[in-house]
């Protein structure tokens, strides 16, 4: 914070083998006596010769996040930004279960048989980020991976959180949104608090469906992917990004009170509804694609973008 007044340039070595961890090294040059508003971003080869060289306005440190320096499209990020009120404001999203949880939990986990897997109405259904997808989840679909342990249909007695964890009983039987933890950066809606989330996801609950509706379809929107990617991908290793409670709550987010796109979100979660099997869940992703374009389309139009920018 105290040198973001005094930021000249940056060195981007995202494409130099530095390390062996596949990090992006990035070099931070600072200047005394700094009159100009842009920074100079310069990216180097794998020679060290620079590439490219690209002007990032200087407004973008004071958002905090100067991972998006390193983004060619930097205006477009300043313009979300200062366009739209933050997640922060009017939602708070959560960890599901703190480390130590996720190991108690393990000890009440269990796996159901699969000839039983549709009378759970006293049990919670567990999914962590591997079996989260758009719009729906894979439990009973996708093995789920849980503390090295693979779970069919894992499951947790309703009364035993309530007994083990009562705070997260609570969290889990609110209407929330379930977010992966890791690498894609999507969601689905529990509104009947049918499912608890594992370790390394986030969730946002909210007692107002119709806004939950629509803040789901904004974030699996493209410009939610996005910015996300060009925000944030700084923090990545390998491509994959690890998604936190902060970084939620820092996303730009219009006024979803106001907007639609809860009409196309329950044609999506009405065909997803009849997912049998994961060829069912292949056919689904073709039948809601026009209902996801429509989405896409109505998000570029709150937040203010040209056709420009849409490309």
């Amino acid at each position: 914070h105290y040198l973001q007044n005094y930021v000249a340039r940056i060195g981007n070595c995202d494409d130099v083998d530095v390390f062996d961890a596949g990090n992006s090294p990035v070099i931070v040059y600072v200047h005394r006596n700094k009159t100009s508003s842009h920074i100079n971003v310069d990216r180097f080869d794998v020679q060290y010769k620079i590439k490219e060289k690209i002007k990032a306005d200087s407004e973008i440190l004071r958002f905090g996040n100067w991972g998006m320096l390193l983004s060619r499209n930097s205006s477009l990020l300043i313009k979300m930004l200062t366009r739209n009120k933050n997640v922060g404001k009017s939602f708070k999203a959560q960890n599901p279960c703190s480390v130590s949880e996720a190991y108690e939990l393990k000890e009440i986990l269990k796996d159901v048989p699969s000839g039983k897997a549709t009378k759970l109405s006293n049990y919670f259904k567990l999914v962590n980020t591997g079996t989260i997808d758009k719009y729906m989840n894979l439990w009973g679909f996708k093995l789920t991976t849980y503390l090295k342990t693979k779970y069919m249909f894992p499951i947790i007695k309703r009364e035993d959180l309530k007994k083990f964890f009562p705070r997260r009983y609570d969290q889990m039987t609110a209407a929330k949104i379930i977010i992966s933890g890791m690498r894609h950066f999507e969601s689905f809606l529990d509104l009947s608090g049918d499912f608890i989330a594992g370790k390394s996801t986030i969730i946002l609950p909210c007692k107002d469906r119709d806004s939950l509706k629509n803040l789901l379809g904004i974030f699996n929107s493209q410009l939610i992917k996005f910015f996300i990617k060009e925000s944030y991908g700084v923090l990545g290793i390998d491509g994959g990004i690890n998604f936190t409670v902060d970084l939620v709550e820092s996303l730009p987010l219009p006024d979803i009170k106001s907007c639609d796109i809860k009409i196309y979100v329950n044609k999506i979660l009405s065909i997803n509804q009849r997912v049998g099997s994961l060829k069912d869940k292949t056919d689904v992703a073709f039948k809601t694609e026009s209902y996801q374009r429509q989405i896409d389309q109505m998000v570029y139009n709150l937040y203010g973008l040209t056709e420009e920018e849409i490309k």
